[in-house]
């Protein structure tokens, strides 16, 4: 996570790099996680990071800290990656669209969230971010010819212009529902979500996620720090 320096942020990436192991990184929190923008990153494909697990404020946070840093002009590396994705002007009107009859989406809109996941997929090519009651949103670059609609999401939507057979997929997924008066404790319900990301090896899929959400609920009703939980198989 990054509680830990930027120095260390890099050198854990690097080895990372060179050892081919995969990295989950969990933000912390929207001061720490403006880390990120000061550690050397490299790009997709090349990156490391698997998954990154922010809330909506902490992703807000990471790109504020990244266009700063001038993260973004990066035209032969950042841009060439992120215009091979397929983000075309008839995609985000798909997403407009789909505002008008959802209202969390317009929401997203409006708050830019989902052009923030966009421009930080380059560096961070799944991101799984955290909106408390209002469930998860799941931003990654996928393979246009595996991308199907998830019986378990709320809606799911993909570019279809990308090159290299890449496009970014885009799939919400509402809360487990949980009882006020079963809540006990909210502390690491979202180290628990990263927890279950991490033990299936940072593959992001509808059980997945399923299944981390169930995670996360399990975290919130239960007094121990880490609840008794059947990872899927």
């Amino acid at each position: 996570d990054t509680n830990v320096s930027v120095e260390v942020i890099s050198a854990v990436v690097a080895s990372a790099s060179m050892h081919e192991i995969k990295v989950l990184i969990e933000p912390t929190s929207a001061i720490k996680c403006r880390k990120l923008a000061q550690s050397n990153l490299p790009l997709f494909p090349s990156t490391p990071i698997q998954v990154v697990t922010p809330t909506v404020t902490e992703l807000a946070e990471i790109y504020a800290a990244f266009a700063e840093s001038g993260r973004f002009e990066d035209i032969d590396g950042w841009f060439n990656v992120l215009d091979a994705l397929g983000i075309t002007s008839q995609f985000r009107e798909k997403l407009v669209h789909l505002s008008r009859q959802n209202k969390l989406v317009a929401r997203y809109l409006q708050e830019g969230v989902f052009q923030q996941a966009f421009q930080l997929l380059p560096f961070f090519p799944r991101l799984v971010i955290k909106d408390g009651a209002n469930g998860v949103l799941v931003v990654q670059i996928g393979d246009v010819n595996t991308v199907i609609a998830n019986a378990g999401s709320t809606f799911t939507l993909a570019t279809r212009d990308g090159r290299h057979g890449l496009c970014v997929e885009v799939a919400h997924y509402p809360a487990v529902p949980i009882s006020s008066d079963a809540v006990v404790n909210v502390t690491g319900a979202g180290d628990t979500l990263a927890g279950v990301l991490l033990a299936v090896s940072g593959s992001v899929t509808p059980s997945t996620v399923a299944a981390a959400q169930r995670a996360a609920a399990a975290a919130v009703c239960s007094p121990h720090a880490v609840p008794q939980f059947k990872l899927p198989e």
